[in-house]
C-alpha cells in the first residue's frame, strides 16, 4: 500500500482553486500590510472609499460583492479605529454615506507603499503577462458569476484595486 499522504491532490474543482489560490494571495498581502496595521481586506474597504467619497454602505458592499452585513460589519471596525466616517445621507437618511478621515488617509497612503510592494512581487514571482492574464480572468470570472452571485458581481474591475 502506498503512502499517499505526501501525494499533493489536484483538483479540477475551480471552486477548490480559486478559493485555495485567493488565501494564499491574502496570506501575501497580509504579511506586507500587516506592517502598516491593516488586513487585506480593511486596506480593500479604504482604498474602495477613499476612490469614491460619498459611497453609501449598500453600495459599497456591491462594489465588492460582500453581503450588506459583512460590509456594515468591517466598516464598523474602520469606523472604531477612526479611519472612516459614516453620516446619514442628506436626500435619504436611511443611507449611510462613507467617507476617510484624516487618519484614515493616512493609513491608506502608508497601507498603499506597502500593498504596492506586496503586487511588486506577486508581478516579479508570475511575470507581466502572467499577472495581466489573471487580472482579467478575474474579471472574466466576474463577468460570469454576477447573475449567479445574485448581481453582486463588480464586472468592470472597479474594486478599486488596480494591477
Amino acid at each position: 500500500m502506498s503512502d499517499e499522504s505526501n501525494v499533493p491532490f489536484e483538483s479540477p474543482c475551480v471552486c477548490m482553486r480559486a478559493r485555495k489560490a485567493g488565501r494564499i494571495i491574502t496570506q501575501l498581502y497580509d504579511g506586507y500590510l500587516r506592517q502598516a496595521g491593516v488586513t487585506s481586506p480593511q486596506y480593500a474597504l479604504l482604498r474602495y472609499i477613499g476612490a469614491t467619497e460619498g459611497v453609501s454602505l449598500g453600495e459599497l458592499g456591491h462594489a465588492l460583492c460582500l453581503e450588506q452585513s459583512t460590509a456594515t460589519r468591517n466598516v464598523e471596525l474602520l469606523k472604531g479605529k477612526g479611519y472612516v466616517s459614516l453620516v446619514p445621507k442628506a436626500d435619504d437618511r436611511r443611507k449611510k454615506i462613507l467617507s476617510l478621515t484624516d487618519a484614515g488617509r493616512e493609513k491608506l497612503a502608508n497601507a498603499t507603499l506597502l500593498w504596492q510592494k506586496a503586487q511588486d512581487q506577486v508581478r516579479m514571482e508570475l511575470g507581466e503577462a502572467a499577472m495581466e492574464a489573471l487580472v482579467q480572468a478575474f474579471k472574466d470570472v466576474a463577468a460570469l458569476t454576477k447573475a449567479a452571485a445574485g448581481g453582486r458581481a463588480d464586472v468592470n474591475g472597479t474594486d478599486g484595486e488596480s494591477s
